[in-house]
């Protein structure tokens, strides 16, 4: 393979040389769809272009010792940009990125257990999802609503907005297959979960049956109501949720039912129920496809 076309694109805080990526590409087989999880400290990444493929590169220190290298020497790993990928931050044996990380994702979904009438479940692992063409659509549609709204630093429930008012939401649906014990995507087109995080979300392979607020993408941040909606075909006793940055912009409030709903209405980004009208728990409706980006996978039971 060339590198006549090869740009450099900075991140974190690395730079990658041509010297450097020529050594990750002999580590690690370009082909190979399925990142290995080096357990590394100090992780760095960034993108390089080559022959007209975008690849990630993760750089860092081992940890432990990983094939020949040993404690404290320099580890590489490389993957399309493209393939949705599944990266491991934690299981009950392994720390892949930050701890912190994870325990704010743990805190995230065990504090928003509300139901009474279910046990709070235990985290197995956590993995991150990385589909960069999903990355990229959500990146302009983020800054899209941002450039529209000017939302970043207002007030809303008690805290600051982001760009594009951006947040994490729960979402639970179907899964097929054992993705939270193997952390592979399967082929089915039954698999909710593999086909979200392959392709995303789509409006019109949403629940069929009653949408309390039209025709949209529903989320919400309580995890336990989440959970009502994950039917879990796989004949695993784990449970899969995901995770979401969705960009909720200007939401339009709504306490009753409003079931004809094909948008937002004029001057709004999306649709927030309010929980004491006919609702008992919070959600947040998106009308655009773009406007929401699965992040992490959460393995439960």
């Amino acid at each position: 393979m060339g590198i006549s076309d090869e740009r450099w694109y900075k991140s974190g805080h690395y730079k990658f040389s041509r010297d450097k990526v020529l050594h990750a590409k002999r580590c690690v087989d370009l082909d190979n769809k399925v990142i290995k999880r080096f357990k590394i400290s100090k992780v760095y990444s960034g993108v390089i272009l080559l022959n007209g493929t975008y690849y990630n590169v993760i750089y860092g220190k081992a940890t432990s010792q990983i094939g020949e290298a040993r404690p404290g020497s320099l580890v590489w790993t490389i993957y399309n940009h493209s393939l949705p990928q599944l990266l491991l931050i934690k299981s009950k044996r392994f720390l892949f990125i930050t701890n912190e990380r994870y325990k704010s994702i743990e805190n995230q979904f065990l504090s928003s257990w509300k139901h009474q009438n279910k046990l709070i479940p235990q985290i197995f692992k956590i993995f991150k999802i990385k589909n960069g063409n999903l990355e990229d659509r959500y990146n302009i549609k983020r800054t899209l609503v941002e450039r529209n709204r000017n939302l970043a630093n207002k007030p809303f429930n008690g805290r600051r907005m982001t760009a594009g008012n951006e947040q994490k939401r729960f979402h639970g649906t179907s899964v097929v297959c054992k993705i939270g014990e193997t952390g592979k995507l399967c082929s089915s087109n039954k698999c909710a979960v593999c086909c979200i995080i392959k392709n995303g979300y789509k409006i019109f392979e949403t629940n069929k049956n009653f949408q309390r607020f039209g025709k949209g993408l529903y989320f919400s941040s309580t995890s336990s109501k989440s959970d009502d909606y994950i039917k879990n075909n796989s004949g695993s006793s784990y449970k899969v949720m995901l995770l979401n940055k969705v960009i909720v912009g200007n939401a339009y409030k709504l306490a009753t039912n409003c079931t004809g709903l094909l948008h937002p209405p004029q001057g709004y980004d999306s649709v927030i129920g309010i929980p004491g009208g006919n609702l008992n728990y919070d959600e947040v409706v998106l009308y655009h496809e773009d406007s929401c980006l699965p992040r992490y996978l959460i393995v439960y039971r």
